[in-house]
């Protein structure tokens, strides 16, 4: 009974950070994808991704850790249509838009296998923090600059299927209580906002995967390739008021509900 408890131990575990400071780099692209609801548009980008890790690990069992990430490249926006207020805004094509964002994350973890003997090749690490993050990007008729401020609780670890070769995988939740969002663009020959163009988000939910491999040239440096994926979904916002540039009456103004889906892959190497 126990070698079975110990064997599904090792299954579902996650390997184990030596103690000490720990670092990582990665570089890789991902594909975006968000769409508003009651739009038929949506946009697409592929983004350059580069991620770095940094934190330090006390006697296998507590861990402190940040995150500090960049994506951006360009893309384009399909559909015809934005019902941002009580008329839609017809849209065309349009190319060669960009996107990019940069997140920062603070992680306190602890190890559920502690100091168990099999704890430095298998571990399984719950980790708790804050995030935020800054995404910039839009099409015609507007401009966004978004702040999300959030709360990621998560697993994350590896299994070491071998000697110099183990798998590694990450599945996390993250609820966002609040977000800002900053509004520019052509839009502003359209309306005029009466209390400034700064929306309001505060409902926020982001599902987070992945999963990967990694090569151990040494005891504490490794190469590794994996792939993930990050959805977000936000509710809709408030409505605000702003005068029609074309019409000079006031209308109702919102940012509709929004998903967006990124996947991809990145390589890098652990210490």
């Amino acid at each position: 009974m126990k070698k079975v408890i110990v064997l599904l131990l090792l299954m579902i575990g996650l390997n184990a950070d030596n103690e000490g400071f720990y670092a990582s780099v990665g570089i890789g692209a991902n594909k975006y994808s968000s769409k508003n609801q009651d739009s038929d548009g949506r946009d697409k980008n592929t983004l350059t991704s580069v991620t770095g890790k940094v934190g330090y690990v006390w006697d296998r069992f507590y861990r402190l850790g940040g995150i500090l990430a960049y994506d951006g490249g360009s893309g384009s926006h399909t559909g015809d249509s934005l019902p941002i207020f009580s008329e839609k805004v017809t849209q065309e094509e349009q190319k060669g838009l960009s996107n990019t964002r940069i997140t920062g994350e603070v992680l306190g973890s602890v190890n559920l296998f502690g100091r168990s003997y099999f704890s430095k090749e298998t571990w399984l690490y719950i980790n708790l923090g804050l995030g935020a993050n800054k995404e910039k990007g839009g099409y015609t008729p507007m401009e966004t600059d978004m702040l999300k401020v959030y709360i990621p609780i998560e697993i994350d670890g590896e299994v070491r299927v071998s000697r110099s070769v183990g798998i590694n995988y990450l599945l996390g939740y993250a609820y966002m209580p609040i977000a800002k969002m900053d509004i520019s663009g052509e839009i502003h020959r359209l309306v005029s906002f009466v209390d400034g163009a700064e929306i309001t988000f505060k409902d926020g939910h982001r599902i987070k995967a992945e999963l990967g491999i990694s090569y151990y040239f040494e005891n504490t440096t490794s190469f590794f390739l994996k792939g993930g994926a990050e959805y977000w979904i936000m509710g809709e916002s408030p409505t605000y008021n702003a005068l029609s540039v074309i019409t000079y009456r006031y209308v109702n103004f919102y940012y509709p509900h929004h998903e967006s889906l990124r996947v991809g892959m990145q390589a890098g190497f652990s210490f």
